[in-house]
């Protein structure tokens, strides 16, 4: 449509969810991760119990999920860990 955006790259791979999976993660905490996502529009950063390296991230749409995927997938938090970054199914 006339005025559309494309869909991103990660969200047209995975059309699915506003949720993100993020893993390889170095040993970090919510503030930690939330201050990298805090230029986007992310609701909610939840890290998995018993998991140091291993994380969700609520946006407020697939699109917006997208858009923080494309841009940080792959992103060093520290040195030696690129984030990888996956939708969520439902």
């Amino acid at each position: 449509m006339p005025g559309q955006m494309p869909p991103t790259q990660l969200l047209a791979e995975n059309p699915l969810n506003h949720l993100l999976f993020l893993s390889n993660l170095p040993e970090t905490n919510k503030f930690m991760l939330s201050m990298c996502f805090n230029q986007f529009s992310v609701f909610k950063v939840w890290l998995v119990l018993g998991q140091h390296d291993m994380a969700f991230v609520e946006s407020d749409n697939r699109v917006q999920a997208g858009a923080l995927g494309d841009s940080l997938e792959g992103f060093k938090i520290t040195q030696n860990y690129p984030t990888k970054i996956s939708f969520v199914k439902k």
